[in-house]
């Protein structure tokens, strides 16, 4: 059973497609209502993945997820969030590598929308949304996790996280990202990961080879990222761990 290394960078924004099924971890169960899966491959971070249910192997949209390592926590959000959302949605410095979905909008839209991520939108079965807060200040929202544009037929789903500024290079991005990649391809059974990433975005690029990605030899073509109406994106993929049970 290999180890993989993950390492952090200050850059905000990765893009994955997720596809085909496949096996899961074991579990155990706490109690009637939580279940706790540890993947042993990323026991650097701790890291659990830990949800409402009987079933910890229940398909993507049965229950909104509630994440954790001893770092940080995503969970879905709450109107609370909106002050620190409004934080992250006016940073420039945020949206230089990222689309541009939020930026600068008014607290009252953040608020609906907080409302529709935690229900109707997840309903629909197509995104899950999420908040990301810290172990240390779990009341605080930091940043956001992003799995969205899920598509059953072919079984993939897109996920992205963006970071309030002020918590860049304190490993958050790294760990978030280790949470969701655990999430989806050893709790859900997702087998293939696929990252999209702006040429100028190195530090994302590094984080994404450190943690077993590879480049692949072409681009594909993105809009309303950073500002730039049409614009060349980087691939970067990799499959799931066969050794990993």
């Amino acid at each position: 059973m290999k180890s993989k290394k993950m390492t952090e960078s200050i850059e905000i924004w990765v893009l994955f497609f997720c596809v085909e099924k496949n096996e899961r971890l074991s579990m155990v169960i706490l109690d009637e209502r939580f279940s706790l899966c540890h993947d042993k491959n990323s026991s650097k971070f701790g890291s659990y993945v830990m949800y409402e249910g009987e079933d910890p192997m229940a398909e993507l949209f049965d229950e909104f997820p509630y994440l954790k390592n001893d770092k940080i926590i995503i969970r879905k959000m709450t109107v609370e969030d909106v002050p620190a959302l409004s934080q992250i949605s006016h940073n420039e410095q945020v949206y230089r590598f990222i689309p541009m979905s939020f930026y600068k909008k008014n607290d009252r839209f953040l608020e609906t929308a907080i409302g529709h991520l935690g229900g109707r939108d997840f309903m629909k079965k197509k995104q899950i949304i999420a908040g990301i807060y810290l172990q240390e200040d779990p009341a605080m929202l930091v940043g956001m996790a992003e799995m969205f544009d899920y598509k059953k037929r072919e079984n993939k789903i897109t996920v992205g996280y963006r970071l309030n500024e002020n918590y860049w290079n304190r490993q958050i991005a790294t760990n978030a990202l280790a949470l969701m990649k655990e999430y989806l391809l050893y709790t859900v059974g997702l087998s293939k990961l696929q990252a999209f990433v702006m040429p100028e975005n190195i530090p994302s690029a590094k984080v994404l080879l450190k943690n077993g990605f590879q480049k692949e030899d072409y681009q594909v073509e993105e809009h309303n990222w950073g500002g730039r109406e049409k614009l060349l994106v980087d691939v970067y993929s990799c499959e799931r761990d066969e050794e990993v049970i």
